[in-house]
């Protein structure tokens, strides 16, 4: 830091930082707009940049959200592992967009300044006496069996009609938010999967009825989602 033009005391103070977030008065880190917005960058590189700008204040004793992106990004190099922590299975890894863009997001921003990922875990508490930490890998897909290629979530969504459509669409831009982030974390089996189970019907459900009367554009984006999917690579 005093290569960079900080004093002695500056230095000093500023090494000993480790909570680090959002500029004051501000909220989030914009990736989860940025990801589903794929026609607008072309790398990771990209995302992750953003991620850092949006993060790197520093918060310590007699320091309160100064912007430190040089002593952000080098905790970021002694970082080997980040961690989500839950304790409700009322909303997992695919339900919103605030855990691949908070914990998938600090994993990529991790990546950009070391060149390897960490290893991405979720802590589950939903059940004090049973907690357990797995990777986000071993999530997503217990996730994708359990709740978003069983039929019996599709039947308790298709009651819903339009909201449920909507659902069945917007797992699948969570999906993307994570292979954007974490690309391990989901491979071309699971996409495969949600083609046959959504696209092809693969239960008999009348899906395709079902989209056409309480929301196409629900389906159409689903669809349009894999082939952007595909065509990035």
């Amino acid at each position: 830091m005093v290569e960079k033009g900080y004093s002695e005391e500056d230095a000093e103070r500023l090494k000993k930082l480790r909570v680090f977030s959002n500029e004051p008065g501000s909220y989030g880190n914009t990736i989860e707009d940025l990801v589903p917005a794929s026609g607008t960058w072309e790398n990771d590189d990209e995302i992750a940049d953003v991620f850092i700008n949006f993060v790197s204040f520093g918060y310590g004793q007699g320091i309160w959200g100064k912007p430190l992106k040089s002593a952000y990004k080098k905790n970021l190099e002694g970082v080997d592992i980040t961690m989500h922590s839950r304790s409700s299975n009322i909303f997992k890894s695919l339900d919103t967009d605030g855990v691949f863009s908070e914990l998938g997001g600090l994993a990529l921003a991790v990546k950009r300044v070391k060149g390897s990922y960490p290893d991405v875990v979720l802590s589950n508490q939903a059940d004090p006496d049973n907690a357990f930490v797995e990777d986000i890998e071993t999530a997503i897909g217990k996730e994708l069996r359990s709740r978003y290629l069983n039929p019996k979530w599709i039947e308790g969504m298709k009651k819903e009609n339009y909201a449920g459509a909507r659902e069945m669409n917007r797992f699948t831009e969570h999906l993307w938010g994570w292979k954007v982030v974490t690309p391990f974390a989901v491979d071309g089996t699971e996409w495969q999967q949600i083609y046959e189970v959504y696209i092809q019907d693969k239960y008999g459900m009348q899906l395709k009825e079902f989209f056409d009367k309480n929301n196409p554009w629900a389906r159409e984006s689903l669809a349009a989602r894999m082939l952007e999917a595909d065509r990035k690579g």
